[in-house]
């Protein structure tokens, strides 16, 4: 209930105030598991991207804001995943790789933390292992706008156009060979394609370099 009121309230602050333009709302899964993922400039991400998404979406979280005590109470209620910043945090890999097996929605913004100017910026691990070990398919969503109305460092967001566009859904393994075997590698190429997607979706294709590092993890046990 408390997402559905969250996604209500966040709907009217999008129309009015950022004037948010959805393009390719269809290619949402309308049911069954996906793993969605876009690139990270604001904290408006999130929240534009519910209002554009009709189904609930797991985001992961860190745990720093999982837990504050200022949040605590409202992530728990729209069904975060907390995860540790520091080393590999296995519980919360489980935890994902369980919901997408329930068909669930998850929502992860592969670099971590907000971008310093907009652009996309080096990955958290994580991304590539969850989208190799779960095998769903994979929605990317290019976020356009929102670092203009609310970047990192700003008290308080301004009024602005942000434009969500979401790509249509697609497996690793139309792209890699041997998705199987989980080296770093592959974890690096995985995330090559993935990273690829969204920037093309949000206009940074010829700013994202192919040479661009990427951070993996270690296989599941």
């Amino acid at each position: 209930m408390m997402y559905e009121i969250s996604r209500s309230i966040a709907k009217v602050i999008a129309k009015f105030c950022f004037r948010v333009r959805i393009v390719g709302r269809e290619h949402i899964p309308q049911a069954g598991p996906c793993l969605l993922v876009a690139n990270h400039a604001s904290f408006l991400d999130p929240f534009v991207i519910c209002t554009s998404v009709p189904r609930t979406i797991h985001y992961i979280t860190y745990a720093f804001f999982y837990y504050h005590p200022a949040f605590h109470w409202f992530c728990k209620r729209v069904h975060c995943i907390p995860v540790k910043k520091e080393g590999n945090d296995i519980s919360a890999l489980k935890q994902t790789l369980r919901l997408l097996k329930q068909g669930e929605i998850v929502g992860i913004f592969p670099e971590g933390a907000r971008s310093e100017n907009g652009k996309i910026g080096r990955t958290e691990p994580g991304t590539a292992l969850i989208a190799l070990k779960s095998n769903v398919p994979i929605v990317p969503a290019g976020i356009q706008g929102a670092y203009e109305a609310f970047p990192k460092g700003a008290k308080f967001p301004k009024p602005g156009r942000i434009t969500v566009s979401f790509g249509r859904p697609f497996f690793l393994t139309e792209y890699i060979r041997n998705a199987e075997k989980m080296s770093t590698e592959l974890q690096q190429e995985a995330m090559q394609v993935i990273m690829g997607k969204i920037a093309e979706l949000c206009g940074q294709q010829d700013a994202f370099s192919s040479e661009q590092p990427f951070n993996v993890l270690k296989e599941i046990s």
